[in-house]
């Protein structure tokens, strides 16, 4: 079978601006029909003052350990490639499976990535795929052999107590895939002289991102807006941010945050009702705060779960995955990705999860 890969943070772009173009849905035809994006242009505030240091304090207490707020999970990355000197005709970057395009060129900036180890591999990138967390003691032991050190990509799901693994630069945490932010997130770091690079970069600008991001807002807004956001955003990674897109992300941020507790508790609900419906069809991350989505387990009935899926106008592409893989050792499990996202009303929600029931 024929598997696509596209990157967990590409993944959740598509999927949830796929669904959830709308808070009130009409399904006509067995099809849906929206027409308000995640996040509007109406939603941003122009106005007001909060600072990177007010959203540190606020996501410290969120992710329960030291962290900084950061633009987007990808342009953190790129400065964690930076902070290290690497270059992209000297280094690598060993990356998983199942990365899009739009984050590869993002990372290729600072270092060629590759899917085999070589001498010139300096770091790799561990994805917590779909929300589960990777086996970081055996990914540990093979790259310590080699000198090598590793960045954390935890872009499905937020922890009650996030930590970093005992050897990890960091980790990034993608609140933009659980709230509704048009971009932001978390970085948990134990090593002060990252974090202060980081937030040295925050502060740096340019008035090309102003431009970008206005066109993002607007394919965004579109019926076609899964088809821009990819490489609007891969545009967007390029240039840091202006003064005014800066401003504007930060009030967004922080209004973004105060969905927290709500979001929590429609996640709980969400997922007991996919527990009760679909049972062990269904792969349910290990106990955490927020979860983006729930990979749904499709071996031998893929035709009738991607019918189901086109209905409700949600992405049918297949992935191969297994709860148990690791960065060294990926797995084969034919899945599909049932999204969480509370901007898909709850009866659209329940009306998707029983009809997958009955495949």
């Amino acid at each position: 079978m024929k598997s696509i890969g596209i990157a967990s943070q590409s993944t959740f772009q598509i999927l949830v601006m796929s669904a959830a173009r709308k808070h009130s849905t009409l399904v006509q035809g067995g099809r849906v029909y929206s027409s308000q994006p995640w996040v509007r242009l109406r939603d941003y505030r122009f106005r007001g003052g909060v600072t990177w240091e007010i959203l540190d304090e606020r996501v410290t207490q969120l992710v329960g350990t030291s962290a900084v707020a950061i633009p987007s999970v990808r342009v953190a990355a790129l400065w964690v490639l930076e902070f290290l000197g690497l270059t992209r005709h000297r280094d690598e970057i060993l990356v998983p499976q199942y990365l899009g395009r739009c984050i590869l060129n993002t990372l290729g900036r600072r270092a060629l990535p590759v899917q085999f180890l070589s001498p010139r591999t300096k770091i790799a990138l561990v994805v917590h795929q779909f929300g589960f967390l990777q086996q970081l003691p055996t990914i540990e032991n093979e790259l310590a052999k080699l000198n090598i050190s590793y960045l954390e990509d935890s872009p499905a799901r937020l922890d009650f107590q996030e930590k970093c693994g005992g050897q990890s630069l960091g980790r990034l945490v993608a609140l933009s895939k659980l709230l509704p932010l048009v971009k932001g997130g978390v970085f948990i770091s134990t090593r002060q002289d990252l974090l202060e690079f980081i937030r040295t970069k925050r502060n740096e600008e340019s008035i090309w991102s102003w431009v970008i991001l206005l066109g993002l807002a607007y394919s965004r807004a579109q019926q076609t807006a899964p088809l821009h956001v990819g490489w609007m955003d891969a545009i967007y990674e390029l240039y840091p941010l202006s003064s005014a897109d800066n401003k504007i992300l930060r009030n967004n941020f922080w209004d973004g945050l105060s969905f927290v507790e709500s979001y929590q508790r429609i996640t709980e609900r969400r997922l007991e009702f996919i527990r009760k419906h679909l049972g062990q069809r269904a792969l349910l991350p290990e106990f955490h705060r927020l979860a983006a989505l729930v990979p749904f387990v499709a071996d031998g009935i893929e035709e009738k779960v991607r019918h189901v899926l086109t209905r409700y106008r949600l992405d049918s592409t297949q992935y191969h995955f297994d709860e148990r893989a690791n960065l060294l050792d990926p797995g084969h499990r034919l899945v599909f990705l049932i999204p969480l996202n509370p901007a898909i009303p709850q009866s659209l929600f329940e009306s998707l999860v029983s009809d997958l029931s009955r495949v």
